[in-house]
Formats: C-alpha cells, sequence, structure tokens
C-alpha cells in the first residue's frame, strides 16, 4: 500500500514539474530562453544654457554657442528663419568676421535628438563701425603762382570720421570746413592770389572723434 502511494506521488510531482517548466517558457531538454537586451534610454534634448547676444566692432570676429543636456544630441543655427550651412556644433562663428551689414542680425539653434527637439531663445549681433583716427595721408605742398592766379592748397585726409577742420594763414583762422564721414582732400584756394598773400603760410587743423592733428605749413608764393 506504501509503495504504491509512492510511486504515486512521484508520478504527481513530475507532472506538477513539467507544468511548472512549461509555464516559465522551458522545454522537456531543459534548455533556457535567452532573454532580449532592452533598447537604450534616449533622454530628450534640453537647452541649459542659453546663447548670448554679442556685440563687436566690425572687422572682430564674432560667435554664439549653447550648452545642452540629452543624448547626442544634434545642433543647427538658424540665421532668421533659414539654416545655416554647416552650423551644426554647440558652437557657432561668422566667417568671415563680423561687417556692418550684419548688425541686427538674429540668431537661433535647435536641438534635437531622436527623442524630441528644442530651440534656443533668438540673439542678436551688434556691429559699430570700425574707428580708424584721422591722419594726414598728404601734407600741403608750397605753391607757386603769378598776381592773379588761383592759387589752391590741398590735404588728403583718412579716418572714419566725422571730419571738422579749420584752415590757418600763420595762427589766423581763415575758414572752418563741415562734417564728413569719409575720407576727404579738404583745400584752400586764393582767388585770387594778391601780391599782399605773398608769403602765407597755410595749414589746416583736422578734428574728429579720437583728436585733432595739424598739417605743415605750406608757403604761397605770389609772384608780380
Amino acid at each position: 500500500m506504501l509503495g504504491s502511494m509512492s510511486r504515486a506521488a512521484c508520478t504527481l510531482g513530475l507532472v506538477i514539474s513539467a507544468a511548472v517548466i512549461s509555464a516559465c517558457g522551458g522545454n522537456a531538454g531543459g534548455a533556457a530562453e535567452t532573454l532580449l537586451p532592452l533598447p537604450p534610454l534616449v533622454i530628450a534634448p534640453a537647452i541649459t544654457t542659453e546663447p548670448a547676444s554679442v556685440a563687436v566692432t566690425a572687422g572682430q570676429p564674432a560667435s554664439f554657442s549653447v550648452v545642452a543636456s540629452g543624448t547626442n544630441p544634434q545642433y543647427q543655427w538658424k540665421r532668421g528663419d533659414t539654416d545655416i550651412s554647416g552650423a551644426t556644433s554647440a558652437t557657432y562663428a561668422l566667417s568671415p568676421p563680423a561687417v556692418i551689414g550684419d548688425d541686427g542680425a538674429q540668431f537661433s539653434v535647435r536641438v534635437s535628438n531622436t527623442a524630441g527637439a528644442v530651440t534656443s531663445r533668438t540673439v542678436t549681433l551688434q556691429v559699430a563701425p570700425l574707428i580708424v583716427p584721422v591722419s594726414i595721408v598728404t601734407q600741403p605742398l608750397d605753391v607757386t603762382v603769378r598776381a592773379g592766379q588761383d592759387a589752391t592748397i590741398s590735404v588728403v585726409l583718412e579716418g572714419s570720421g566725422p571730419f571738422t577742420w579749420k584752415w590757418f594763414n600763420g595762427s589766423v583762422d581763415l575758414q572752418a570746413g563741415i562734417a564728413d564721414t569719409f575720407v576727404k582732400t579738404p583745400s584752400y584756394t586764393f582767388k585770387p592770389a594778391l601780391l599782399t598773400d605773398n608769403g602765407a603760410l597755410m595749414s589746416l587743423r583736422v578734428t574728429d572723434p579720437s583728436g585733432t592733428v595739424t598739417t605743415r605749413q605750406a608757403l604761397v608764393t605770389v609772384l608780380p
């Protein structure tokens, strides 16, 4: 009787064990199934440091940068609404350097990956004119004329301007010039030169935002 019960119990145990193995994905041979790896977690991008507006002088380099978090972020900088070709890193530098025509240009960057995208705030580039101090390129030359002829004294100036100038005969103020932002060639003309102008010592004093320069004195000789 006990032998019969033991055999029955063993048979029941084998049946239960087989059922458990089957439910857990096992097989009669006892081989275990291989579990597939989970796909990597992709974190959506986020901007941690926004780009900042930049102010430079014409001819200087200008660049913008952004700091972003997330999995393998991809960058695309824009000028206004247009993608900038090749501007696909966290920093964008203008090439060539900034010019006056870039003043007021607006930039932003789009950061993206397979989990999403985010766009930075829009920033502005300010470009100030390059300030070139006034200089005298060509000094006034001595001039000799006959009485009754015109005698002209000229100077070539260079700089960013605006310029103002005054002509002097010795220490006597003769004429004030107008302001101008371009390279100029101010001149003074004795129209006509008289014998009383003989021996005049003509010079030009030029002022711009950077300071004042004065030319040499040019001698005016008036012959009878």
